[in-house]
């Protein structure tokens, strides 16, 4: 028995050396405990996130190089409209003028009047201009080209505020003949 009682006393005074030891592997197993909780929990995350990335693959842009500001536009190819309008309005404006002539009766000179009643004429009476007709005829032409002024002029504004503003439309202009003159 004295054995024994040897033996527990021995366990009695180590009791405190074993409740340190105990304490610090509780600790150590409450810190290991911790970090396996953090790890699981950004492995998860991480998971979660790959499968998110995986499912919005097309989603997902990156910007490989900026894009740059085309120095001319790839369509509508203004010069080629702009050339069939002007054709266009010769064709259309010829075409009136030649039907409104066509249709036109009047006898303005001998040979209308041959042509017509199958005369000849003995004496063709010229025209005589009056100060009012010429003052007339230098009227229509001093609004016929104020009018074609004013078009020019209505059309630069539109160019301007619509197309392109003038000052860069003559620096290509003169860019495209320089480089096709020389």
């Amino acid at each position: 028995m004295s054995k024994n009682i040897d033996r527990l006393r021995l366990y009695v005074e180590r009791t405190p050396q074993v409740e340190l030891a105990l304490n610090s592997l509780i600790r150590g197993y409450e810190n290991l405990k911790n970090e396996f909780v953090i790890i699981t929990t950004k492995e998860s995350e991480a998971a979660l996130g790959e499968k998110l990335e995986e499912s919005k693959q097309a989603e997902r842009f990156e910007v490989i190089e900026q894009a740059t500001v085309p120095t001319f536009p790839a369509k509508p190819n203004r010069l080629v409209i702009l050339a069939l309008g002007v054709i266009a309005a010769f064709a259309a404006g010829g075409g009136v003028v030649g039907t409104l002539e066509m249709f036109d009766n009047h006898i303005r000179v001998s040979g209308d009047l041959t042509k017509h009643f199958d005369i000849v004429p003995i004496v063709v009476i010229p025209r005589i201009y009056s100060h009012r007709d010429q003052h007339s005829a230098v009227l229509t032409r001093f609004v016929a080209i104020g009018g074609a002024l004013a078009c020019v002029v209505i059309g630069l504004f539109i160019v301007d505020q619509f197309y392109l503003p003038l000052s860069l439309l003559v620096d290509k202009t003169l860019k495209f003949l320089f480089i096709r003159m020389g």
